[in-house]
């Protein structure tokens, strides 16, 4: 069945796309808890972090192969075995390298500036919340069509996305920023809420031992999560179809 994700809104065109791979997002959040299960084993949270990046772009390629597709299919006609997933995840881990390096840099400009200690580590991590988080969106925002030009097979050269950026640029930073940057804001809340209140969000309990509740209730907790980078890809999907499909595109891409 066919959608008409260009022109729905964000939220109405993310829950389209999110439902026509419901199955496939029950897997990516035990996936999910999986990994939550393997942290001890690897003994830091650093040992899993490829595996969850691997899980959100994975969750990103369904949203964009959908979206770009233009079809609500059924989730067995889609697959991570796509020719165009390698190239997908590539660019993806691009982008991660580049938040990566960003946060990084933005949470030792404390200790630049001689700041020491606690002090300094919260300071560095409220920079890289507040000064990062627009700064990725704003990189996103120029160069994001790439990802899912790639899905659609068109031109993913940088200079491509680009053109693309500089025609939808504002397009896309409003999408991500009442999108995904306000639904991660709210869906962070809730769950410091829910813990406060005693509510176990975790596999495993205080004592240590495996919390049947707590593993329970991550999986819904981690699919709703995910619909957040749900509402991401659709931004930048939306806005590529946008550019795709301007009148003058023909002259743009000449």
């Amino acid at each position: 069945m066919r959608y008409d994700f260009l022109n729905a809104g964000l939220y109405p065109a993310a829950w389209a796309a999110y439902k026509a791979n419901f199955l496939n997002m029950i897997f990516i959040a035990i996936g999910f808890v999986i990994l939550d299960f393997l942290v001890p084993i690897l003994g830091s949270s650093s040992g899993t972090n490829i595996g969850s990046s691997m899980l959100q772009i994975l969750t990103a390629f369904f949203i964009h192969q959908t979206i770009i597709s233009g079809k609500l299919k059924h989730w067995k006609e889609t697959s991570p075995n796509d020719t165009t997933f390698i190239g997908f995840m590539i660019r993806s881990f691009g982008f991660g390298i580049i938040i990566f390096i960003l946060v990084i840099i933005l949470m030792l400009l404390p200790f630049m500036l001689g700041i020491k200690g606690d002090t300094a580590i919260g300071i560095g991590i409220i920079f890289g919340i507040v000064i990062g988080t627009p700064i990725y969106g704003f990189i996103l925002s120029y160069f994001g069509t790439i990802l899912p030009a790639t899905i659609a097979q068109g031109d993913r050269s940088v200079a491509a996305a680009t053109q693309r950026g500089r025609k939808t640029f504002w397009y896309t930073f409003s999408r991500l920023c009442y999108g995904s940057a306000l639904f991660f804001l709210a869906y962070f809340a809730l769950l410091y809420i829910l813990g406060r209140a005693g509510l176990p969000l975790n596999v495993y309990s205080e004592t240590g031992g495996i919390s049947i509740v707590g593993t329970l209730l991550s999986i819904p907790f981690y699919m709703s999560g995910i619909f957040g980078t749900a509402l991401a890809a659709t931004a930048l999907c939306q806005a590529y179809l946008r550019y795709e499909q301007r009148p003058d595109q023909t002259q743009d891409t000449a």
